[in-house]
């Protein structure tokens, strides 16, 4: 059996191995404490960061917006220019006698001869009405074109490619250039070519 001294030396070890567990653990606690604020603070740093990592990414997406809506605008414009420039070469060619043109329009044929003044006045009432082309016994008429001074014998035929209505209302209308020159016939038409000079 054991003596009451070794009793007395085994509660003395256990008291003392308790004494260094519960200082230990508060030991531990202090370490946690002391460690905890730091790493608060590199969290709280960390948040800081990603805050501003944010916002320069909300600026930059911003900023690409715009350039976009700017490129947008700038691809848009460019190609109402293109498009601009394009009708207008056409308009051109077409003003030139560079290109065929073809559409509806009007053939205005004269039975009986018609002297050189009456066909520059139909010109003239063709052009105001609004004609995008005219030939003269199918030879274009162009703005440096010129009708040679006498009188054309028939066949004389006048092609006028435009709104077919406009132009037959206004030539046959009372008091109109048909009406005037004394000879003439109109006949509207679907579909007229008149080829380059």
């Amino acid at each position: 059996m054991l003596k009451e001294k070794n009793y007395i030396l085994i509660m003395a070890v256990c008291a003392l191995f308790g004494f260094v567990i519960a200082k230990q653990i508060d030991l531990q606690k202090h370490v946690t404490k002391v460690k905890e604020p730091e790493a608060a603070n590199n969290m709280a740093m960390e948040v800081a960061e990603l805050t501003k990592a944010n916002q320069k990414l909300r600026q930059e997406v911003s900023k690409l917006g715009e350039n976009h809506a700017t490129y947008s605008q700038s691809a848009q414009n460019q190609k109402t220019v293109s498009d601009a420039i394009q009708k207008n070469l056409i308009d051109y060619k077409i003003i030139l006698g560079l290109s065929k043109v073809e559409g509806p329009g009007i053939l205005v044929s004269f039975n009986d001869k018609v002297d050189s003044t009456q066909l520059v006045d139909l010109i003239n009432a063709l052009k105001n009405i609004g004609a995008e082309a005219i030939a003269i016994n199918h030879k274009r008429f162009l703005p440096t074109s010129s009708i040679e001074q006498g009188t054309f014998f028939p066949p004389t035929i006048v092609e006028a490619i435009g709104n077919s209505k406009n132009l037959n209302e206004a030539l046959i209308r009372k008091g109109g250039i048909i009406e005037q020159i004394g000879t003439g016939e109109v006949q509207i038409q679907e579909r007229l070519i008149i080829s380059e000079k």
